[in-house]
């Protein structure tokens, strides 16, 4: 196993951070250049670093929540849970990507196993009442 020297970890999560910074800013001024810029600052972490799964976490909800890309928003979630498959919430990212766009069986897996992961999340309730909501809309 190929073992990642201590700089290339630091320039991943600086690269990881000012991805951020440039995600935060478009939020801030709903300028789409900063998400861009926001995707090419992760792709970087990632290349610096192949298994820091925060990477690919944030490109796929840049990707899927504000540039309307959600198939390459799943991809970038489902390699950061294979970088880390006991991460909650990633589970949960990609359980409300599915919810949100017609893949109900996977996102009520992700859900659940969000759930199970992450006992004292704030987060626990919405994804109870999606796995809720998801129960109803499969009995009609």
């Amino acid at each position: 196993m190929h073992m990642m020297s201590l700089f290339q970890r630091l320039r991943a999560r600086m690269w990881l951070l000012w991805g951020l910074s440039l995600n935060q800013w478009g939020m801030i001024t709903s300028q789409r250049w900063f998400y861009t810029g926001a995707i090419g600052a992760f792709s970087r972490a990632a290349n610096a670093w192949p298994g820091f799964a925060e990477a690919y976490l944030w490109r796929g909800v840049v990707r899927s929540r504000e540039l309307g890309e959600p198939a390459e928003g799943l991809r970038d979630l489902d390699t950061a849970l294979l970088n880390a498959p006991d991460w909650a919430e990633a589970y949960l990212r990609r359980g409300l990507l599915c919810r949100f766009h017609g893949l109900p069986s996977e996102a009520a897996s992700d859900l659940r196993r969000f759930l199970a992961l992450d006992l004292h999340s704030p987060w626990r309730g919405e994804a109870e009442r999606q796995l809720a909501q998801l129960q109803i809309e499969h009995e009609e």
